[in-house]
């Protein structure tokens, strides 16, 4: 029997349990990675660029027999199973409502070939809906969540690389035209990434904890773009840990794996609130001057410029900065959590739905064990607390690189502020804290 691996989230050779369970039923195999319009028209240039280069990897590992093709996955798919007589197509699940809307159209499209459409993993650490209370129902709180899913890590399995041969087309389909302007990112990849877990397992996760709050120190993992393609699996990650030693660093893959259960049961929480309570809170329009100063990182806030500025300039920001730039916008600005949670999904590298909306809400306080919406971060405090000499700060806000460390955190107190060329604050804090506060009673008061 023939058979197709459509790589999707999944772009490795190793821990792949598709790729074993295709070979193990199939005599002849074909890989394909389709260049999807709908997935691609919402991904910034980073992150296109870091996709072709985990392609590239991927491509060169199976001795260039990767077929990619550009367009609709349910035709591009149909026309690689006639042309080459198969009669199943492999898939790692996804859990975004347009992924699921795309599989059950490409699954009825082979249907009415007599081509199965099997789905074999999912980019969790377990499987998808296996973690449940004794009832059956679904974790509502993370920590409880948590718990279960450390009990389950004595039994992980990760499924071991082996080599097989791929079948081989002589037409191997190529990218968009438009997509020959974007250089493939060189350290993108499984071959790339794999060392770079390593790195971090043998040099810094020993300081995770203390200092992953810190944006100025190298000490977090850098794998959240590796883990969105599935360049590597969570479960890979997982396996290099040690439960006991690095226990917080492991809370933060299962909050992934949360984030990705809950838009899994909840798709429509990609851009709507989880707690529809909060769809009676009064926000500002993102169309205004506001919000693009907070894009552009002229808020007058030095932590929450820096932190845009990283995004604008890299597609990535730390992640306690994410925590500080949302609450800014969304209880310091009054903008609705969407308009952020779009931006990041176009900007970031990891643009990743179920962690980037959900993450959003968390901080928005409509999500799934979020924060408490009194939970209000003053970036003042939150700067000097986690960057206290301003390194983070003078590494991207140039105009205040000469700022003495007593005023990096509020410059506008410096005698020469004025020559500086940067903003005053566009809003007083301490009076968009009350009113965020007196909207959120108010919308308490309003009946549902």
């Amino acid at each position: 029997m023939v058979g197709v691996v459509w790589f999707r989230r999944d772009l490795r050779l190793a821990d792949n349990f598709t790729i074993q369970r295709a070979f193990a039923e199939c005599k002849s195999v074909y890989g394909i990675f389709v260049m999807d319009p709908v997935v691609l028209r919402r991904a910034g240039s980073r992150r296109l660029s870091y996709l072709l280069g985990a392609l590239s990897d991927l491509k060169e590992q199976m001795q260039d027999r990767l077929i990619v093709a550009y367009g609709d996955p349910a035709k591009v798919l149909l026309d690689l199973c006639d042309s080459v007589e198969a009669k199943s197509v492999y898939v790692s699940g996804d859990v975004s409502h347009y992924s699921k809307w795309r599989d059950q159209r490409v699954r009825e499209a082979l249907l009415g070939r007599s081509i199965a459409f099997i789905e074999v993993d999912y980019p969790t650490t377990f499987p998808l809906g296996s973690i449940k209370k004794g009832d059956g129902s679904y974790y509502q709180v993370f920590t409880p969540y948590y718990r279960a899913w450390s009990n389950l890590l004595p039994n992980l399995a990760v499924a071991k690389r082996l080599e097989f041969r791929w079948s081989h087309l002589s037409h191997q389909g190529g990218y968009p035209t438009y997509l020959s302007e974007v250089v493939p990112d060189p350290l993108a990849g499984e071959t790339k990434e794999h060392r770079r877990l390593e790195e971090f397992c043998t040099s810094k996760i020993d300081r995770y904890e203390s200092e992953r709050d810190l944006p100025a120190k190298d000490s977090t993992s850098r794998l959240s773009a590796a883990l969105h393609f599935g360049v590597l699996h969570p479960r890979t990650v997982v396996a290099h840990v040690d439960p006991f030693r690095h226990e917080r660093f492991l809370s933060e893959i299962c909050w992934r794996d949360f984030y990705a259960e809950t838009l899994n049961q909840f798709p429509q929480s990609s851009w709507m609130n989880l707690n529809k309570a909060f769809d009676a809170m009064e926000t500002e329009s993102s169309d205004s001057d506001a919000y693009e100063r907070w894009v552009k990182g002229e808020t007058g806030f030095p932590i929450v410029d820096a932190g845009m500025r990283q995004l604008a300039s890299e597609g990535y920001m730390h992640n306690r900065v994410r925590m500080i730039t949302a609450s800014f916008l969304v209880k310091d600005l009054h903008i609705h959590w969407t308009a952020g949670a779009r931006y990041f999904f176009s900007a970031l590298v990891d643009g990743d739905v179920a962690s980037n909306s959900h993450g959003w809400q968390w901080v928005a306080g409509t999500g799934r064990d979020a924060a408490p919406y009194y939970r209000i971060f003053n970036p003042v405090a939150q700067s000097k607390k986690f960057d206290p000499n301003g390194d983070y700060i003078r590494r991207y806000v140039l105009e205040l690189r000469e700022v003495p460390d007593s005023y990096i955190h509020e410059p506008w107190l410096y005698d020469r502020f004025d020559t500086l060329g940067y903003p005053y604050p566009m809003v007083d804090h301490q009076k968009e804290r009350a009113e965020a506060l007196f909207r959120f009673e108010a919308t308490k008061r309003r009946p549902s």
